[in-house]
């Protein structure tokens, strides 16, 4: 259990790394010229000139799919010592949720500007249209809901684990700022009229999701460590 636990932690760690990246790539789109991903014609002329970044940015998320997966796995075993065993199911499940729905937005963007462009050469309409296929398919559905079950799955985790003290109680606290993701994406639809606001607040969710991977899977692997140091001992 402690070497699953250990594998999970560096799990974590990757998935916050990942992260990070992830919204450097976005970053450097924007940078690029994709100043809206949900305007066809930009996201076309974005494709034929730096579709290498969009492909980057799917292996990121790929890669994401996969470590959140172990992370998922090994955080059960911390779970597995005293939370309720329904609870503990249901937690697992939303983030192995969250990891499929990131594994196919990812595979949307890896696959993505190849055919679209093709499709492109029979024309500009129709290639538009494709393009607003993938954007709302892989990242208006795929990706949004990959984000909103990531933040379930954090907030989840904070709570069983907070309240049998099986995760630190400042680890614990720090999963109120995923939620705020959870929130944003439940209720944002309903706030048009704040709807600067729950950007901002949504973006610095994004960043706290990051951070809490990171210090979560560096306890994980301490703690797996100091386990193991322990039983060598004995």
């Amino acid at each position: 259990m402690t070497r699953t636990q250990r594998v999970g932690g560096w799990a974590l760690l990757a998935y916050g790394a990942l992260s990070v990246g992830a919204t450097a790539l976005i970053g450097v789109a924007v940078s690029l010229g994709l100043e809206d991903g949900d305007d066809p014609a930009d996201g076309l002329r974005f494709f034929r000139d730096h579709g290498d970044v969009y492909v980057l940015s799917g292996i990121t998320l790929f890669f994401m799919a996969v470590s959140l997966a172990v992370a998922v796995l090994g955080l059960d075993d911390v779970l597995a010592d005293r939370a309720n065993r329904l609870a503990r199911r249901s937690v697992t499940t939303s983030g192995l949720f969250a990891s499929a729905f990131l594994a196919v937005a990812g595979i949307f963007q890896i696959s993505a500007p190849g055919p679209v462009l093709r499709i492109a050469e029979f024309g500009e309409a129709d290639g538009r249209a494709a393009y607003l296929v993938i954007q709302l398919a892989g990242t208006q559905v795929a990706l949004a809901g990959g984000l909103f079950t990531v933040g379930i799955w954090v907030v989840g985790m904070c709570v069983l684990g907070g309240r049998q003290r099986l995760i630190p109680l400042p680890l614990a606290w720090l999963g109120v700022i995923p939620g705020f993701r959870v929130v944003a994406g439940l209720f944002g639809p309903l706030l048009d009229n704040l709807s600067s606001v729950v950007w901002v607040v949504y973006m610095l969710a994004v960043v706290g999701t990051s951070v809490w991977f990171l210090l979560a899977g560096g306890w994980l692997v301490v703690r797996s460590r100091t386990a193991r140091s322990e039983v060598a001992a004995s």
